[in-house]
């Protein structure tokens, strides 16, 4: 998902055991559009929740990963919280990432959206040290722009991903 206006805002990829496609397709994406800081998540996350494919029987686990928040002045009758209770409802764990500049509105709907639906937020530091108070800023580069203390350990995304999938399987 991008914003609304921008060129392709949406590209819904089908789920599908061909792990070369989804390689394909992952290597396919790029970031672009905006504008402004906000991004209309949530035409993505009813996308994602009612029109691909989950199997009944399967494991059901979705990863969101941003920099922005969604757009919650867009008055959408399926916003982000319709589609947490959704989730939730039809047992679909949704883990959030959330990417350098994450303002900390962002942040709280993050975490709001995993833990709604019994998921992990995750934030990506790229070797970030110390604190600051959201979003990061030239001022105060170099610091974690998401509340972390001393609790909070550093790895790799992919086996962070990894991981969290393993735990959902158990």
């Amino acid at each position: 998902y991008r914003d609304r206006g921008d060129r392709e805002p949406l590209r819904v990829i089908p789920f599908t055991s061909d792990v070369d496609s989804i390689e394909q397709a992952l290597y396919s994406l790029r970031a672009d559009g905006g504008g402004d800081y906000a991004e209309d998540m949530q035409v993505g996350l009813q996308a994602a929740l009612k029109n691909l494919d989950w199997r009944p029987d399967g494991i059901r686990a979705g990863f969101i990963i941003a920099d922005a928040p969604p757009h919650t002045d867009y008055n959408q009758q399926e916003d982000y919280l319709w589609a947490t209770q959704y989730a939730n409802r039809n047992a679909i764990r949704l883990h959030t990432i959330g990417a350098s500049g994450l303002s900390q509105d962002g942040e709280y709907i993050f975490r709001q959206i995993a833990a709604t639906t019994y998921g992990q937020f995750i934030f990506l530091s790229y070797g970030e040290t110390g604190e600051s108070a959201g979003g990061g800023s030239p001022s105060d580069p170099g610091k974690v722009s998401h509340h972390t203390g001393s609790n909070w350990s550093s790895r790799r995304l992919d086996d962070i991903v990894v991981a969290l999938i393993r735990r959902d399987m158990a």
